[in-house]
Order: structure tokens, then sequence, then C-alpha cells
């Protein structure tokens, strides 16, 4: 419109510096929506990333294997059972989750041990969620306090484990110390609220959508739309600074 009032000033094409204000305005508006659904557009074309965590013994590998509805990993009494990680698909209504066991944060000599431990933590990172399991029949120590301090940029749920026994942990310490965070009380063993769980992590990390909703499903395409958004930016900004048409157009 800009381009053929400038080519054609005879034709009184009647466009004004405040209708394409306007139309920049919501152009910029479009331009960061559609950008934005990059994030559930990835979540259908690669799965979320969701890594559990917490100390030794804290039923990690439980609730793995609960929400898989499979006994995949080993579980025993004895603290450390999960030297490496262990990944697997689950899928909870229409996403499909890359659902990670990580061992705990345990002092060790043990070579093997360590390596697991050095791989859960870049795990835990580049995970697109996390869980943080808490196990409440105990009183919580340093190590809780660790992975609630260290991923506390991260989008997580904070899992109250163990409320079959009597719970320990002042709870309410936790909730105040994340406040931003989703929680839930449950019983791995004794499966109870998994199903609430289940609920819990589909609407915490799925960004809600409409159906037949405009996605953009590659990161080339985010990039793109966000040097497109710069550029209306700049010229919105151009025009309400008084340059001529021959140049915010450009």
């Amino acid at each position: 419109e800009i381009e053929a009032d400038i080519e054609f000033p005879d034709e009184e094409l009647r466009t004004s510096p405040k209708s394409i204000n306007k139309n920049l305005q919501q152009m910029i508006i479009q331009v960061r929506k559609l950008s934005a659904s990059y994030d559930l557009g990835k979540i259908f074309t690669e799965g979320f990333s969701l890594a559990i965590a917490g100390r030794t013994n804290g039923g990690k590998s439980t609730l793995f294997n609960v929400l898989l509805e499979q006994n995949r990993a080993i579980v025993t009494p004895h603290p450390g059972t999960t030297r490496d990680y262990l990944r697997e698909p689950m899928k909870i209504k229409d996403i499909y989750f890359s659902l990670i066991d990580t061992a705990g944060l345990i002092k060790t000599t043990h070579p093997v041990e360590k390596e697991g431990i050095k791989r859960g933590k870049k795990i835990l990172e580049n995970a697109d969620g996390i869980i943080i399991v808490l196990d409440a029949s105990q009183k919580a120590n340093k190590e809780d306090f660790l992975f609630l301090d260290t991923f506390s940029h991260k989008k997580k749920i904070i899992v109250f484990n163990k409320t079959d026994l009597p719970i320990i942990m002042d709870l309410e310490k936790i909730r105040s110390k994340t406040p931003d965070s989703s929680w839930l009380e449950i019983s791995a063993l004794k499966k109870i609220n998994i199903e609430k769980l289940k609920d819990l992590i589909y609407t915490t990390f799925i960004p809600k959508f409409r159906e037949n909703e405009e996605l953009v499903f590659h990161l080339r395409q985010k990039l793109i739309l966000e040097e497109i958004e710069k550029a209306l930016i700049r010229g919105k900004q151009m025009l309400q600074d008084g340059y001529s048409a021959e140049i915010y157009v450009e």
C-alpha cells in the first residue's frame, strides 16, 4: 500500500501515517504470536523432554515406572540404584513426552556413578521441564534445597512423594521457596494421585492452543519471523519519528 502510494501519487489511495501505524502494530502482534507458537510446534514435532530429579532413594525410579506403566527402572531400597539416565516415550492426551529418570547427585568416587551424575546434570539442564521428587516422609536436607536452587529458573513440578507414610517434611516451607512452581502430594508406590499428576504435567508444560491454530514447527522459521518483527518495529518507529515514506517503507 505504501509503495503504491509512492509510485502513483495522483491516484489518491488515501494511505495515512495513522492507518499505516495501526496496520504495522497489528502485523507486529501477529508475527510475534506466530513466532511464539514455535514452543508448541517443537513439542508436536520433537516431543517434550521431561526429566525426573531428586535426591537418592526419594522414589524417582518408582515414579518413572508408574508413569510409564511398566517396570523399566530397577527399584531397590538401596540408594543410588540408578547410575545412568533412562529415557522412555510417554503419551499424555495428544502429546508425546520423553520421560527421563536421572541419577541422584550423590558424592561418589565410583567412576561409573560419577559419569552417570555428570550426564544427569546435563540432561536436567537441557530438559524442557523437570519433576523434582521430594521424600515427604523425611525432613528436607541440603540435597533437596540444592535441586530447588539449581533449577529455580526451570519450569517444574514439585512432587511430594511417599505421602502414604507419616509426613515429616515441612511442605509449606518448600512451597514458599518455590511459589511459581506447580506441586502435588503423591505416593508413587501406592499409585496415589498419579492420574492427577499426569493432568498437572499436561497443564503445566503444554501451552494452550486452539484447534486449527497456525503453528511454526522449525527453528529456522522462528528466527526468520523474529527478523521480520525487528524490521516491522524499526519501520514503525521511523514512521513515528517523522521519516518520509520512502525511508520507513524500506
